[in-house]
C-alpha cells in the first residue's frame, strides 16, 4: 500500500473509532459513576451494555431486583424496553415487505376494509404504513384514557377505547409528530396482510431470525417470575405491569443480555455474528426518514421507521428511548465511533437517566475525533430575505400543548433563530438544509409546501407567518 494511502487509512480509522474501545479502565470508572447516580437517586437496579461490532465490551447489572430484595439484578432477568419496541415494529413491516407484495408506501386502505382513523384530507392525501411508523400520518398522540387503559386486548378492541384520538390533525406526509397510535395501526396492517397475530409474525420474522430467544410481548409465567420490579420517580413506589394499549408501541419484555445482539445487528447493518439477518437496505430504511416534508427534500436526519438520529458534539448517533411505566431505557449506536450502548433503570426518573446518558456518551466520545464538519454554504441575499421572519408552531403532540413561535433573522449575512429566548446560529449546508454550530450533519430543513414556507427539525414543525 502506498505511503499516502496508509496515512489516509490510519486517519480514517482514528475518525471512525477515535480511541481504543476496549479500554477497561475507562469503563470501570464509568460503571462506578453510574452506580453512584443509581444509589443517590434511590434506584434499585441499573443495566449497562456497551458493544462494538464484534464483541460485548461491557455487560453490567447493578443493584438488586427491588429495594426489598436481596437478589442481585442479573443479565438473565427480564426487563421492559418500552418504546424501543418500535424498532421491532419497523423491522416487522420491512420483513413483511421483503416477504410479500405488501408495500410500505401504499395507502393502508389497500390492505384494510375499514380504516381505524378519520382522514378529512383523503383521497388527495392518504395514510401509508411508512407514515404511521415515521409519525407523519397526521396523528396526535394517545389520550390520557388510552394511556391509562391497562387490560391486554386485541388491536381491534384497543381501537374502541377512544376512537376520536385518531382523527387526523394535519395532512399525512407533512410533519413528523410522535404518536404511539401509529405503531398500533401499523401492527393492525401487518396482521391483516400476514394473516397472523402481530406478535406471532414479529416472533417468527424478527425475534427468531435475530436469535432473540427471550423476547416476547406476553407476561408469561417465566417473565413474571424473572421480571425486575418497576418504580415511580422516587424509586420506591411500585408501578404495576403496564399492558400497553398497543403492544407494538412499547410492549416487549426481554432478557438484558439479548439487547447486546440487537446493538451488534444494528452496528453491523443487519448482520449477527457474521450472518446476514436483514439486508443493509432494510437497516438503512429502518434508520432513514422518507415521508416528512424535510425528508422529501433530502434531509436524512430525523425519525425513520423506528429509530431516530441525534448528535453528541461532532458525532452522529442513531437510537430510541423507552418508557414502560416503572422502567426507562435507552438504546443508541454510532457508526462514527464503532460502538453502541443500552441503558436501563427500573424507575421513572428522567433526571437520573439523563445524568447516566451524559456520562456514557461523554466516555464514548472522549479522545475521539469526529468527521469533518460540512462546509458553510453561502446563501444569496434574496434567499436569506425569503427565509427571515416569524414562524409559528403548526403541530403538537398533545391536544392541549401551547402554541409557540420562532423568529429567524439575519445579522451580517448570518442566520439566527430565537426560540424560547435562546439565540442560536443556523448554518446553511445547502439551499434548504441547515445545521447548528458543531453539528456533523444538517438537522433542520426549511422548504416550500405550496405557497407556505415550513421549518422542520428537532424543535418541531413551524410555518412562516410573515
Amino acid at each position: 500500500m502506498p505511503y499516502l494511502l496508509i496515512i489516509l487509512f490510519l486517519l480514517n480509522a482514528e475518525i471512525a473509532f477515535g480511541r481504543d474501545t476496549n479500554n477497561s479502565k475507562h469503563y470501570k470508572t464509568l460503571i462506578q459513576s453510574l452506580d453512584s447516580i443509581r444509589a443517590d437517586s434511590g434506584i434499585s437496579a441499573t443495566a449497562l451494555l456497551i458493544v462494538s461490532p464484534d464483541k460485548v465490551l461491557v455487560s453490567e447489572t447493578l443493584g438488586k431486583l427491588s429495594h426489598d430484595s436481596n437478589v442481585n439484578f442479573s443479565e438473565e432477568n427480564y426487563i421492559r424496553i418500552g418504546s424501543i419496541s418500535k424498532l421491532f415494529t419497523g423491522l416487522s413491516a420491512l420483513a413483511l415487505e421483503n416477504e410479500s407484495a405488501f408495500k410500505l408506501d401504499k395507502p393502508i386502505s389497500t390492505y384494510l376494509d375499514t380504516l381505524p382513523l378519520q382522514n378529512k384530507w383523503s383521497p388527495k392525501h392518504q395514510v401509508t404504513t411508512a407514515n404511521l411508523l415515521e409519525h407523519t400520518a397526521g396523528l396526535g398522540d394517545m389520550t390520557r384514557k388510552e394511556f391509562s387503559f391497562n387490560d391486554p386486548v386485541s388491536i381491534e378492541k384497543a381501537f374502541l377505547v377512544d376512537p376520536s384520538s385518531r382523527d387526523l390533525r394535519w395532512p399525512p406526509g407533512y410533519h413528523s409528530v410522535y404518536s404511539n397510535s401509529g405503531a398500533g395501526i401499523a401492527a393492525f396492517v401487518i396482521e391483516k396482510v400476514s394473516q397472523k397475530p402481530f406478535e406471532l409474525f414479529t416472533e417468527e420474522s424478527v425475534f427468531k431470525k435475530m436469535g432473540l430467544r427471550s423476547a416476547t410481548y406476553q407476561l408469561s409465567p417465566e417473565v413474571k417470575e424473572n421480571l425486575i420490579a418497576g418504580f415511580n420517580t422516587d424509586g420506591k413506589t411500585p408501578i404495576p405491569y403496564w399492558h400497553t394499549l398497543y403492544r407494538a408501541f412499547g410492549g416487549i419484555n426481554i432478557k438484558v443480555k439479548e439487547m447486546s445482539t440487537v446493538l451488534k445487528m444494528l452496528l453491523n447493518k443487519g448482520k449477527v455474528d457474521g450472518k446476514v439477518v436483514f439486508s443493509e437496505e432494510i437497516i438503512h430504511r429502518l434508520e432513514t426518514p422518507q415521508t416528512s416534508l424535510a425528508a422529501q427534500s433530502g434531509l436524512e436526519y430525523g425519525y425513520g421507521l423506528g429509530l431516530y438520529h441525534f448528535n453528541v458534539e461532532a458525532f452522529s448517533f442513531i437510537g430510541h428511548g423507552g418508557d414502560a411505566d416503572g422502567y426507562l431505557s435507552y438504546l443508541a449506536y454510532s457508526r462514527d465511533l464503532g460502538v453502541g450502548y443500552f441503558l436501563l433503570i427500573n424507575a421513572f426518573n428522567h433526571q437520573a437517566q439523563n445524568q447516566m446518558r451524559n456520562k456514557i456518551e461523554s466516555t464514548l466520545i472522549e479522545g475521539a475525533r469526529g468527521k469533518p464538519l460540512p462546509t458553510h454554504y453561502t446563501l444569496s441575499k434574496s434567499r436569506i430575505d425569503e427565509l427571515v421572519g416569524k414562524y409559528q408552531n403548526t403541530t403538537s403532540r398533545f391536544a392541549r400543548s401551547q402554541s409557540q413561535s420562532l423568529v429567524l433573522h439575519a445579522e451580517n449575512g448570518l442566520l439566527y433563530t430565537v426560540y424560547n429566548s435562546r439565540k442560536r446560529q443556523l448554518i446553511p449546508v445547502n439551499e434548504y438544509h441547515f445545521r447548528r454550530q458543531g453539528e456533523p450533519v444538517a438537522t433542520i430543513a426549511i422548504v416550500k409546501s405550496g405557497s407556505n414556507t415550513v421549518l422542520q427539525g428537532d424543535i418541531g414543525n413551524f410555518l412562516k407567518t410573515d
